[in-house]
């Protein structure tokens, strides 16, 4: 199974199921075991013995499952390790809780339930009510275990995206705002969205990829953490590649056909690349990261010779080095402070070029590499020299 469908899989499992085990455990407490309430012990405890070891068959099995699939998802999305790891850890407590405060009353009921004796002295006093009244809200606090594991996994899913909705309306007041996830390494999920865009919208102006990640860090013999140098030591090669790359490429495929109609735009395709793409070694960035960002340079520049009797400009765009969640490790690796040093542009500078890019048309820049830390006065001035020149293209010079 490849990356993007296991991580969509697990989501399927670690929101979904905790909500099902607190409704599967709500319902035993709110209707079934009150049932049997004011019936003698030879009835009421045999019929808790059955519900308990059928409920017992589905709740434990869950619960650990909702644990792992929460776990993974903490291990393998960095940026919402907390609220998953809470998730994860809030799935236990339901397990915890049972053996340690529920098991007592539950060993007693079911000892009662096999001994005609102790049925007979329970019904006389009604121990075996006492017992099933305390199970019954014991159960409601394992319920309540399960649904604010539910409302943590269900958070992790959606608090950044509607946290990012509320930025935008706030910046720009009166903004139309459409919220999707969106997984490049799904060509579904990006056609998806693509439906979604033109079904709210009606048109599309300017498009940006810019969905990226770098590869894993490895574990330098000193303990440190350290970015893979080489084709050997990259085995996250194919995970980025289909982020950075194939995920860029499934972009186009499905938005670009709606720059295509919308003649009365910029009709901009914007893909985020790097300056990575530039070089030759990967002391510096992995060699899957770099391959990655020249296949988007060179896919910019088939857009835009393919598509540019129609209209559509393509650009690659270099974001400036940023530090954000996935660089902020990286003076931990091989090159050390240097990345410090490195990674000093706003996250706001390329947001802010794009505005500029796709403002109008500027068919002069379609199919080049830009960068967003460039000043755009002193390039505009460079115009006839980078058209004649027919620069800031990616050529083999012979």
């Amino acid at each position: 199974m490849d990356p993007a469908t296991l991580l969509r899989t697990v989501k399927l499992i670690a929101v979904p199921l905790p909500f099902f085990l607190g409704g599967y455990s709500f319902a035993f407490s709110q209707n079934a075991v009150p049932g049997v309430l004011d019936f003698p012990a030879n009835f009421s405890t045999p019929v808790f013995k059955h519900v308990f070891q059928a409920g017992g068959l589905v709740v434990a099995p869950g619960g650990i499952l909702s644990a792992a699939a929460s776990a993974y998802l903490a291990y393998a999305l960095p940026r919402q390790r907390s609220i998953w790891g809470m998730a994860a850890v809030v799935s236990v407590l339901p397990l915890v809780w049972t053996g340690l405060v529920m098991s007592p009353g539950i060993n007693r009921l079911i000892a009662i339930s096999g001994d005609t004796r102790m049925q007979e002295k329970a019904t006389a006093n009604l121990e075996h009510r006492q017992l099933l009244s305390t199970w019954i809200m014991q159960n409601y606090v394992r319920a309540a275990l399960y649904f604010v594991a539910g409302v943590a996994a269900l958070r992790a899913t959606v608090v950044r995206l509607s946290r990012l909705e509320e930025e935008i309306k706030s910046t720009a007041p009166g903004s139309i705002v459409l919220v999707q996830t969106c997984d490049t390494q799904s060509d579904d999920d990006v056609k998806r969205l693509a439906d979604a865009t033109k079904a709210k919208f009606g048109r599309l102006d300017a498009v940006v990829a810019n969905a990226g990640i770098i590869s894993k860090y490895l574990e330098g013999s000193d303990g440190n953490k350290r970015l893979p140098v080489g084709v050997v030591e990259d085995s996250d090669f194919d995970r980025v590649i289909n982020t950075n790359f194939m995920g860029s490429y499934r972009v186009a495929k499905h938005f670009v056909p709606q720059l295509l109609e919308t003649t009365d735009g910029p009709q901009a395709f914007v893909c985020i690349t790097s300056l990575a793409a530039l070089t030759s070694s990967s002391d510096l960035t992995p060699i899957a990261y770099n391959l990655s960002k020249i296949g988007n340079n060179r896919m910019v520049q088939h857009i835009h010779n393919d598509h540019k009797k129609d209209g559509v400009q393509a650009f690659a765009v270099h974001p400036g080095a940023v530090l954000t969640p996935q660089t902020e490790m990286h003076h931990t690796t091989q090159l050390g402070v240097g990345w410090t040093e490195l990674l000093t542009d706003d996250v706001k500078l390329c947001g802010g070029f794009l505005t500029w890019l796709t403002r109008e048309k500027r068919e002069w820049l379609s199919g080049r590499y830009l960068s967003a830390a460039w000043d755009v006065d002193e390039l505009t001035a460079m115009r006839v020299e980078i058209v004649e020149g027919d620069k800031l293209v990616m050529r083999m010079v012979v």
